[in-house]
């Protein structure tokens, strides 16, 4: 390549500054070696302005057509207008100058900024220049207010004022342009004060004055100006508006399973959480219109995937999404199921905006099924296990007997979770635990409106000194209880309009090292794997818990644990939960998760 004077900047050519203004806004060294690609030849001035003043630049430019006036310090190459012809990672700069307004609707604009990305270096910039959306006047036919009109509309009008046959472009408004840049992996900054500022220096008089002044407003992000100019790099993660109502500390399986989420999420994406950490319902009453409020706030800065942690917040962010996002929502079984016809009123209502249902069982996905819901937009995932808690030293069973008054010869089961009718304890213990041998010792780790019900059946039982309410545990007593105990038991009935979605405890026993039997039904079935992960048996059948119980209590229970443990691993450990989540909840799933 010809080397030239830089002395020739003193003068440039009109076809030149454009060169000139980017390189500025890109803060290009005069004696940059890098490798510079130019999308959109034209006439080729931007392409020979870069090659005529950065003369130890490599420049290249492509188009889908050959229409320059000037070609020279440039490579020039053909492209078919979708591929571009380059092995990844080989620009340290990409330009891209008014063009993507003319390569197609929003998913052609995706294709060539996805291309793009794959071209570009780790550490390399895009300039993007595109004309806005909401500019009073638009850019290309100079016709006010064209590029507000839907595309009928800008089509008919560029049609009777002469213009043309139709209005061939694209342009997006701010918030749909950051919204794409994020969906392929960039982060961008507005950079129209620094071109404006750029243009002036080369000017003299009212026309200096009037860009110097133009520059200092554009700081402020005025929604009308004509022309989007932004600097791109490539981003590690990608972003996520992330809205529950349900978190700690207040406690419970679907805060913590939006906890889990939240924290799995995070490792993908940049998540802005919106979460409310208060149990009681009447917290719901400032929650669900600040979390509408923070969607569209997210809406404005051109976020588009939104994860929503349940219907009802599905419902508060529904009127302000916008209409190209991704909208994703986790639905539980209890969720579904709750017979307040207000409540079923605005589930229906949340749920047609949504894209995706993460169910987090095969039954609660049958029950959104049962509500009209379109099986393909439906992802089934269970409910994400902490499992680094799992893997922590045991502390033995001797802790465990310190800890509760027990002795090495008894067979310890326990329950844990909300003490409701659904659960079955007073089931279990009026119909399977007064017939066990007398060995057994039963621990209920919980609380809930069941709990009187259950101290009743142990008084009228006479079951005392075996049966045993332990009321909210520790952190730590909660994971001794998984590591250390004997069996897990969750004897779970039928209740109508009140299901268990998935029954995430029993999971937690398994990796614990503990064996679980539970009912087969709803969601647990999910949540045990039978004869790998623990043992499912028929709800409400007396004869079939108390045989199988005391023929457990015959065998290693400590080594049929960890065998347990070990199988529980490929289910729901953290790898494949992890796995299995971030596909649903991504913002275009594996087909197959």
């Amino acid at each position: 390549m010809e080397r030239r004077a830089f002395a020739v900047m003193d003068d440039p050519t009109d076809r030149m500054r454009r060169a000139l203004d980017i390189a500025s806004v890109v803060q290009l060294e005069r004696d940059t070696s890098k490798t510079i690609l130019d999308i959109g030849t034209g006439s080729g001035g931007i392409a020979h302005g870069f090659g005529t003043f950065f003369p130890n630049a490599e420049i290249t430019s492509i188009d889908i057509s050959d229409q320059r006036s000037v070609k020279e310090n440039y490579v020039f190459e053909l492209y078919d207008g979708a591929t571009l012809p380059f092995a990844d990672s080989q620009f340290d700069l990409v330009v891209f100058n008014h063009v993507l307004e003319h390569v197609g609707e929003r998913e052609a604009q995706i294709s060539i900024l996805t291309e793009i990305r794959r071209v570009l270096k780790p550490d390399g910039i895009l300039y993007l220049g595109v004309p806005n959306k909401w500019a009073i006047v638009e850019t290309h036919l100079r016709i006010p207010f064209l590029s507000w009109l839907p595309k009928k509309a800008a089509n008919r009008l560029v049609k009777i004022l002469g213009k043309g046959d139709y209005f061939d472009v694209d342009s997006p408004s701010m918030p749909q342009l950051r919204a794409m840049l994020a969906e392929t992996g960039f982060e961008c900054s507005r950079r129209e004060p620094q071109l404006l500022k750029a243009r002036s220096k080369r000017m003299a008089g009212k026309k200096k004055m009037l860009l110097a002044a133009q520059s200092v407003l554009l700081k402020a992000p005025l929604p009308f100006i004509p022309t989007i100019i932004t600097v791109c790099t490539q981003s590690e993660t990608q972003t996520c508006f992330y809205s529950t109502r349900k978190f700690p500390p207040s406690v419970g399986g679907m805060e913590n399973h939006s906890k889990n989420v939240f924290d799995i999420i995070e490792t993908s994406y940049d998540v802005d959480l919106v979460a409310n950490g208060r149990k009681s319902l009447k917290h719901l009453v400032w929650f669900l219109p600040y979390s509408t409020v923070r969607t569209l706030a997210a809406r404005v800065r051109g976020e588009r995937f939104y994860l929503l942690g349940d219907p009802l917040t599905l419902a508060a962010g529904r009127p302000v999404f916008p209409r190209d996002a991704v909208v994703v929502v986790f639905v539980y079984g209890l969720d579904m199921t709750f017979q307040n016809p207000l409540y079923q009123w605005i589930l229906n209502w949340g749920l047609k905006r949504a894209d995706r249902l993460v169910a987090i069982s095969e039954a609660t996905a049958r029950v959104a099924e049962d509500l009209g819901i379109d099986r393909s937009k439906i992802v089934v995932a269970p409910p994400a296990v902490p499992t680094d808690t799992y893997t922590a030293k045991r502390l033995g069973r001797t802790a465990l007997d310190d800890e509760y008054g027990l002795s090495s010869g008894q067979v310890v089961c326990f329950t844990m979770g909300r003490l409701v009718k659904r659960k079955g304890v007073v089931w279990f213990i009026e119909n399977v635990f007064e017939s066990l041998p007398d060995n057994f010792v039963y621990l209920i780790a919980g609380e809930g409106d069941e709990r009187s019900a259950i101290e009743r059946a142990i008084d009228e039982r006479g079951l005392q000194d075996r049966v045993r309410l332990l009321g909210r545990v520790s952190e730590r007593n909660r994971i001794l209880l998984m590591q250390e105990a004997d069996l897990f038991v969750m004897p779970n009935i039928p209740v109508d309009n009140d299901m268990e979605g998935f029954g995430l405890v029993a999971a937690e026993a398994a990796l614990g090292g503990t064996v679980v039997v539970a009912s087969g039904i709803e969601g647990i079935a999910d949540a045990v794997v039978d004869g790998e992960t623990g043992l499912l048996l028929e709800s409400g059948n007396s004869e079939a818990w108390i045989a199988e119980l005391t023929k457990l209590a015959e065998q290693d229970l400590a080594a049929l644990g960890l065998e347990i443990r070990e199988n529980a691993y490929p289910y729901f450990g953290q790898e494949a939960i992890t796995n299995r989540l971030l596909a649903a909840c991504s913002v275009k799933p594996d087909p197959e998760s």
